[in-house]
Protein backbone atom coordinates (compact mmCIF):
# COMPACT_ATOMS: atom_id res chain seq x y z
CA UNK A 1 0.00 0.00 0.00
CA UNK A 2 1.78 3.66 -0.86
CA UNK A 3 -0.02 7.08 -0.95
CA UNK A 4 -1.00 8.39 -4.60
CA UNK A 5 1.86 10.54 -4.32
CA UNK A 6 4.13 7.34 -3.96
CA UNK A 7 2.67 5.90 -6.50
CA UNK A 8 3.29 8.87 -8.87
CA UNK A 9 7.15 8.77 -7.82
CA UNK A 10 6.86 5.19 -8.28
CA UNK A 11 5.87 5.72 -11.95
CA UNK A 12 7.76 8.48 -12.78
CA UNK A 13 11.07 6.77 -12.00
CA UNK A 14 9.53 3.20 -13.55
CA UNK A 15 8.97 5.40 -17.00
CA UNK A 16 12.46 6.66 -17.03
CA UNK A 17 14.01 3.81 -16.37
CA UNK A 18 12.03 2.39 -19.03
CA UNK A 19 12.66 4.31 -21.74
CA UNK A 20 16.39 4.56 -20.92
CA UNK A 21 15.98 0.86 -21.47
CA UNK A 22 14.38 0.95 -24.82
CA UNK A 23 16.92 4.00 -26.13
CA UNK A 24 14.02 6.83 -25.90
CA UNK A 25 14.77 10.01 -24.46
CA UNK A 26 12.28 11.37 -22.08
CA UNK A 27 11.87 14.67 -20.19
CA UNK A 28 9.35 15.56 -16.52
CA UNK A 29 8.17 18.80 -15.98
CA UNK A 30 6.74 19.28 -12.33
CA UNK A 31 2.88 21.18 -12.78
CA UNK A 32 4.17 23.58 -9.83
CA UNK A 33 7.77 24.73 -9.78
CA UNK A 34 9.03 24.66 -5.89
CA UNK A 35 10.02 28.70 -6.82
CA UNK A 36 8.69 31.31 -8.99
CA UNK A 37 10.59 31.01 -11.92
CA UNK A 38 11.25 33.79 -15.08
CA UNK A 39 11.42 32.44 -18.09
CA UNK A 40 12.35 29.25 -19.98
CA UNK A 41 12.14 25.37 -17.75
CA UNK A 42 15.13 25.19 -15.31
CA UNK A 43 16.95 21.99 -15.95
CA UNK A 44 16.89 19.90 -12.22
CA UNK A 45 14.46 22.35 -11.18
CA UNK A 46 11.51 22.42 -13.08
CA UNK A 47 12.42 19.43 -15.45
CA UNK A 48 15.18 16.52 -15.80
CA UNK A 49 15.89 14.90 -19.40
CA UNK A 50 16.48 11.14 -19.51
CA UNK A 51 18.30 10.67 -22.59
CA UNK A 52 20.43 7.53 -23.07
CA UNK A 53 21.91 8.76 -26.14
CA UNK A 54 24.08 11.01 -23.99
CA UNK A 55 25.38 8.08 -22.40
CA UNK A 56 24.69 9.27 -18.96
CA UNK A 57 21.63 8.33 -17.70
CA UNK A 58 22.29 6.89 -14.31
CA UNK A 59 23.01 10.24 -13.25
CA UNK A 60 19.88 12.06 -15.10
CA UNK A 61 17.58 9.23 -13.28
CA UNK A 62 19.65 10.12 -10.01
CA UNK A 63 18.91 13.97 -10.94
CA UNK A 64 15.02 12.86 -11.51
CA UNK A 65 14.97 11.24 -8.25
CA UNK A 66 16.06 14.18 -6.28
CA UNK A 67 13.66 16.42 -7.84
CA UNK A 68 11.36 14.93 -7.22
CA UNK A 69 11.98 14.08 -3.82
CA UNK A 70 12.52 17.33 -2.81
CA UNK A 71 8.95 18.28 -3.76
CA UNK A 72 5.18 17.23 -3.52
CA UNK A 73 2.01 17.68 -3.58
CA UNK A 74 1.22 21.41 -3.11
CA UNK A 75 -0.52 24.09 -5.05
CA UNK A 76 -2.73 24.58 -7.55
CA UNK A 77 -3.37 22.63 -11.32
CA UNK A 78 -2.61 25.07 -13.45
CA UNK A 79 -3.13 22.29 -16.34
CA UNK A 80 -3.82 24.53 -19.17
CA UNK A 81 -0.86 27.29 -18.57
CA UNK A 82 1.92 24.40 -18.33
CA UNK A 83 0.30 22.73 -21.25
CA UNK A 84 0.73 25.93 -23.43
CA UNK A 85 4.21 26.11 -22.41
CA UNK A 86 4.92 22.51 -23.71
CA UNK A 87 2.91 23.52 -27.40
CA UNK A 88 4.75 26.41 -27.56
CA UNK A 89 8.18 23.94 -27.26
CA UNK A 90 6.73 21.17 -29.60
CA UNK A 91 5.65 23.69 -31.79
CA UNK A 92 9.19 25.28 -32.59
CA UNK A 93 10.45 21.36 -33.21
CA UNK A 94 7.43 20.29 -34.95
CA UNK A 95 9.31 20.38 -38.52
CA UNK A 96 12.02 18.32 -36.91
CA UNK A 97 9.76 15.75 -36.02
CA UNK A 98 8.17 16.04 -39.06
CA UNK A 99 11.27 15.25 -41.17
CA UNK A 100 11.63 12.50 -39.01
CA UNK A 101 8.54 10.78 -38.84
CA UNK A 102 8.41 11.10 -35.49
CA UNK A 103 5.37 11.90 -32.89
CA UNK A 104 5.75 12.95 -28.96
CA UNK A 105 3.70 11.38 -26.43
CA UNK A 106 2.55 13.57 -23.65
CA UNK A 107 1.91 11.95 -20.41
CA UNK A 108 0.17 14.05 -17.67
CA UNK A 109 -0.04 12.77 -14.08
CA UNK A 110 -2.65 14.72 -11.90
CA UNK A 111 -4.42 14.17 -8.98
CA UNK A 112 -7.34 16.74 -9.80
CA UNK A 113 -9.16 19.22 -11.75
CA UNK A 114 -7.34 22.36 -13.64
CA UNK A 115 -7.71 25.03 -11.90
CA UNK A 116 -6.30 28.58 -12.63
CA UNK A 117 -2.33 29.61 -11.83
CA UNK A 118 -4.17 31.20 -8.53
CA UNK A 119 -7.10 30.01 -7.27
CA UNK A 120 -7.97 26.26 -6.03
CA UNK A 121 -11.12 26.15 -7.45
CA UNK A 122 -12.02 24.52 -10.73
CA UNK A 123 -14.34 26.36 -12.83
CA UNK A 124 -16.19 25.49 -16.00
CA UNK A 125 -13.86 28.04 -18.02
CA UNK A 126 -10.58 25.90 -16.37
CA UNK A 127 -11.90 22.82 -17.83
CA UNK A 128 -12.92 24.28 -21.58
CA UNK A 129 -9.64 25.60 -21.80
CA UNK A 130 -8.36 22.21 -20.70
CA UNK A 131 -10.35 20.61 -23.30
CA UNK A 132 -8.98 22.92 -26.14
CA UNK A 133 -5.42 22.92 -24.83
CA UNK A 134 -5.79 19.09 -25.59
CA UNK A 135 -7.26 19.29 -28.29
CA UNK A 136 -4.75 21.69 -29.93
CA UNK A 137 -2.08 19.54 -29.21
CA UNK A 138 -3.69 16.50 -30.75
CA UNK A 139 -4.43 18.31 -33.88
CA UNK A 140 -2.31 20.79 -34.52
CA UNK A 141 1.23 18.68 -33.63
CA UNK A 142 2.03 15.24 -33.98
CA UNK A 143 1.28 14.85 -30.29
CA UNK A 144 -0.73 11.28 -28.81
CA UNK A 145 -1.69 12.28 -24.81
CA UNK A 146 -2.40 9.72 -22.01
CA UNK A 147 -3.54 11.32 -18.92
CA UNK A 148 -2.52 8.97 -15.77
CA UNK A 149 -5.08 9.92 -12.63
CA UNK A 150 -3.45 9.49 -9.48
CA UNK A 151 -7.07 10.14 -7.29
CA UNK A 152 -10.19 7.89 -6.17
CA UNK A 153 -12.61 11.42 -6.53
CA UNK A 154 -15.34 10.73 -8.96
CA UNK A 155 -15.43 14.05 -10.05
CA UNK A 156 -12.09 13.92 -11.32
CA UNK A 157 -12.71 10.64 -12.91
CA UNK A 158 -16.19 11.38 -14.54
CA UNK A 159 -14.14 14.47 -15.66
CA UNK A 160 -11.20 13.03 -17.50
CA UNK A 161 -13.95 10.05 -18.59
CA UNK A 162 -15.88 12.68 -20.68
CA UNK A 163 -12.72 13.87 -21.99
CA UNK A 164 -11.46 10.64 -22.83
CA UNK A 165 -14.33 10.37 -25.16
CA UNK A 166 -13.81 13.53 -27.19
CA UNK A 167 -13.63 12.66 -30.81
CA UNK A 168 -10.84 14.60 -31.82
CA UNK A 169 -8.60 13.66 -29.33
CA UNK A 170 -5.94 11.40 -29.60
CA UNK A 171 -6.38 10.87 -25.81
CA UNK A 172 -5.90 7.36 -23.32
CA UNK A 173 -7.16 7.96 -19.75
CA UNK A 174 -5.53 5.15 -17.10
CA UNK A 175 -5.87 4.71 -12.98
CA UNK A 176 -3.46 2.85 -11.31
CA UNK A 177 -2.74 -1.02 -12.39
CA UNK A 178 -5.63 -3.14 -10.10
CA UNK A 179 -8.34 -0.57 -11.76
CA UNK A 180 -6.88 -1.37 -15.29
CA UNK A 181 -6.96 -4.85 -14.63
CA UNK A 182 -10.38 -4.95 -13.43
CA UNK A 183 -11.66 -2.46 -16.38
CA UNK A 184 -10.21 -4.97 -18.57
CA UNK A 185 -11.93 -7.85 -17.38
CA UNK A 186 -15.24 -6.00 -17.26
CA UNK A 187 -14.83 -5.92 -20.80
CA UNK A 188 -14.76 -9.23 -21.35
CA UNK A 189 -11.14 -9.81 -22.30
CA UNK A 190 -10.43 -12.34 -19.05
CA UNK A 191 -7.63 -14.00 -20.96
CA UNK A 192 -5.59 -11.11 -20.67
CA UNK A 193 -3.43 -11.12 -18.16
CA UNK A 194 -2.65 -7.63 -17.33
CA UNK A 195 1.05 -7.28 -15.85
CA UNK A 196 2.89 -4.57 -14.61
CA UNK A 197 4.71 -4.37 -18.21
CA UNK A 198 1.29 -4.16 -19.83
CA UNK A 199 0.44 -1.22 -17.53
CA UNK A 200 3.72 0.49 -18.07
CA UNK A 201 3.82 0.34 -21.45
CA UNK A 202 -0.22 1.83 -21.68
CA UNK A 203 1.54 4.29 -19.22
CA UNK A 204 4.39 5.69 -21.27
CA UNK A 205 1.92 5.60 -24.79
CA UNK A 206 1.54 3.44 -27.58
CA UNK A 207 1.20 2.98 -30.80
CA UNK A 208 -0.55 -0.71 -30.89
CA UNK A 209 -3.90 0.49 -30.64
CA UNK A 210 -4.64 -3.00 -29.45
CA UNK A 211 -3.23 -2.03 -25.95
CA UNK A 212 -5.79 1.37 -26.03
CA UNK A 213 -8.71 -0.53 -26.17
CA UNK A 214 -8.34 -3.48 -24.16
CA UNK A 215 -10.23 -1.80 -21.26
CA UNK A 216 -13.10 -0.16 -23.74
CA UNK A 217 -14.79 -3.02 -25.27
CA UNK A 218 -14.01 -6.87 -25.36
CA UNK A 219 -11.55 -7.30 -28.80
CA UNK A 220 -12.81 -9.43 -31.36
CA UNK A 221 -11.38 -12.83 -32.15
CA UNK A 222 -8.46 -12.01 -34.57
CA UNK A 223 -7.35 -9.44 -32.84
CA UNK A 224 -7.29 -11.08 -29.59
CA UNK A 225 -5.38 -13.70 -31.45
CA UNK A 226 -3.08 -10.75 -33.00
CA UNK A 227 -2.41 -9.25 -29.20
CA UNK A 228 -2.25 -12.61 -27.52
CA UNK A 229 1.08 -13.21 -30.29
CA UNK A 230 2.39 -9.71 -29.26
CA UNK A 231 3.10 -11.12 -26.13
CA UNK A 232 4.35 -13.92 -26.55
CA UNK A 233 6.07 -13.22 -29.82
CA UNK A 234 9.96 -13.72 -29.90
CA UNK A 235 12.56 -12.28 -32.12
CA UNK A 236 12.52 -13.84 -35.65
CA UNK A 237 9.39 -15.26 -35.26
CA UNK A 238 7.05 -15.34 -38.63
CA UNK A 239 3.43 -14.85 -38.42
CA UNK A 240 1.04 -16.73 -36.10
CA UNK A 241 -1.11 -19.81 -37.30
CA UNK A 242 -4.59 -18.11 -37.86
CA UNK A 243 -6.36 -21.15 -37.20
CA UNK A 244 -7.56 -20.91 -33.51
CA UNK A 245 -7.30 -24.48 -32.82
CA UNK A 246 -3.36 -24.33 -33.83
CA UNK A 247 -3.04 -20.92 -33.02
CA UNK A 248 -4.24 -22.40 -28.83
CA UNK A 249 -1.72 -25.41 -29.14
CA UNK A 250 1.50 -22.73 -30.17
CA UNK A 251 0.36 -20.49 -27.38
CA UNK A 252 0.26 -23.16 -24.64
CA UNK A 253 3.62 -24.05 -26.14
CA UNK A 254 4.99 -20.69 -25.97
CA UNK A 255 4.05 -19.65 -22.90
CA UNK A 256 5.80 -21.79 -20.93
CA UNK A 257 8.99 -20.25 -22.46
CA UNK A 258 7.86 -17.10 -19.86
CA UNK A 259 8.22 -16.54 -16.83
CA UNK A 260 5.30 -15.84 -14.79
CA UNK A 261 3.82 -12.28 -14.22
CA UNK A 262 1.87 -10.70 -11.58
CA UNK A 263 -1.48 -10.54 -11.35
CA UNK A 264 -2.88 -7.63 -9.44
CA UNK A 265 -6.45 -8.84 -9.45
CA UNK A 266 -5.45 -11.86 -7.91
CA UNK A 267 -2.25 -10.79 -6.27
CA UNK A 268 -0.07 -13.49 -7.37
CA UNK A 269 1.88 -15.34 -9.80
CA UNK A 270 0.28 -16.27 -13.00
CA UNK A 271 1.13 -17.35 -16.98
CA UNK A 272 1.54 -14.59 -19.07
CA UNK A 273 -1.69 -15.54 -21.18
CA UNK A 274 -4.78 -17.46 -19.36
CA UNK A 275 -4.87 -19.90 -21.63
CA UNK A 276 -8.51 -21.52 -21.35
CA UNK A 277 -10.05 -18.39 -20.88
CA UNK A 278 -8.17 -17.85 -24.65
CA UNK A 279 -9.46 -20.90 -26.32
CA UNK A 280 -13.10 -20.12 -24.55
CA UNK A 281 -12.83 -16.41 -26.93
CA UNK A 282 -11.19 -16.93 -30.20
CA UNK A 283 -12.61 -20.68 -30.56
CA UNK A 284 -15.76 -20.84 -32.28
CA UNK A 285 -18.39 -22.91 -30.02
CA UNK A 286 -19.63 -25.09 -32.58
CA UNK A 287 -15.79 -26.43 -33.19
CA UNK A 288 -14.80 -27.05 -29.84
CA UNK A 289 -17.96 -29.27 -28.97
CA UNK A 290 -17.08 -31.50 -32.12
CA UNK A 291 -15.26 -34.55 -31.53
Amino acid sequence: CCTRWEETLRMALQQAEWNASVGTPCEFFLLNPQSQREGGFRSGVDFVRVDPAQGNHAAELLELRNMLMSTGPRGTTPLTMRLAEIYKRIEREQLELLRARQRVILVIVTDGLPTGEYSGESSQVDRTMLVDILRRLSTDLPVNVVVRLTTGEDEVIDFYGRVDKEPELALEVLDDIESEAMEVCRKGNVWIIYSPLIHTIREGGTFVKLFDVIDERCLTRMEALLLAHLLLQEEGDGPPPLDPQSFCKFVEQRVKKFAPTYEPLTRRMAPVVEIANLRAHIVPLSTTLLP
